[in-house]
């Protein structure tokens, strides 16, 4: 212990820097080990920037989740409360007005007449230049026929007609229909023996009748401006007609 070291002179050498963080320093002459502290290391750039990229990750994905849960909530509320209202129908919307649609009229065909195709009883006018003036009216027979009378007052409550028809022509309006040239009409006349028989003549010869040129002694019933006809109307037009036989 009372030994005296004697330090040897070493010639100069370089000295290094600190590698890793390590301090350098003379050797621990009790542990023949370099004596060294630790140094923390030196935060470089790239650290930093990683550091930062990690928080805005971290904003990123809580403001995605917060997104998230609003728009579910949003949609919850919503899937709640939400009422679909159908648009109303013209019945409908007739009858919250209180006013009713109205009803279709006959229309004008391209021949002119307002009468709708198919078979119409009526009362033939006049007949002339290609038309004849039309008066539509109704032919009843059977019960339909004995209430409308009574109901005109034709026959009491207790009363029955004496033929089983009956005439109901509350509208008198006339209408000149246009005629089809190539139609023939047929009319109720005699036979050589008298008897009833079914004659058929063009527009041409039930023209003349109407005009006092024929004998209209061969045609049963006839009066003029008074012929009882079922019509059949085609296209606006006159397609047949039938003289209707009244006992």
């Amino acid at each position: 212990m009372g030994t005296r070291f004697k330090m040897k002179p070493w010639p100069p050498r370089p000295h290094w820097a600190a590698r890793c963080g390590v301090l350098g320093h003379a050797r621990s002459a009790a542990t023949s080990a370099p004596c060294v502290l630790a140094s923390p290391a030196p935060i470089t750039s790239w650290r930093r920037s990683v550091s930062l990229k990690r928080v805005l990750r971290a904003i990123q994905v809580l403001a995605l989740a917060a997104i998230v849960f609003a728009g579910a909530v949003l949609s919850g509320c919503g899937n709640g409360s939400t009422t679909t209202t159908a648009a109303p129908t013209s019945d409908t919307a007739a009858a919250t007005s209180g006013t009713t649609a109205p009803e279709s009229e006959p229309t004008e065909t391209a021949g002119g007449s307002t009468i709708a195709d198919g078979e119409q009883f009526g009362f033939v006018r006049e007949v002339a230049a290609g038309t004849l003036v039309f008066d539509p009216a109704e032919f009843l027979t059977g019960e339909a026929a004995v209430a409308a009378a009574r109901e005109a007052g034709v026959i009491g409550e207790d009363e029955d007609l004496p033929n089983d028809f009956f005439i109901r022509n509350t509208d008198t309006s006339e209408e000149t229909v246009p005629v089809d040239s190539a139609i023939t009409f047929t009319l109720v006349g005699f036979d050589s023996a008298g008897a009833l028989t079914d004659e058929e003549v063009s527009y041409a010869e039930l023209e003349q009748l109407f005009a006092g040129g024929a004998d209209t002694a061969q045609v049963y019933g006839f009066v003029p401006g008074e012929l009882p006809m079922t019509l059949t109307f085609a296209g606006g037009k006159v397609a047949g007609g039938v003289q209707q036989y009244l006992p």
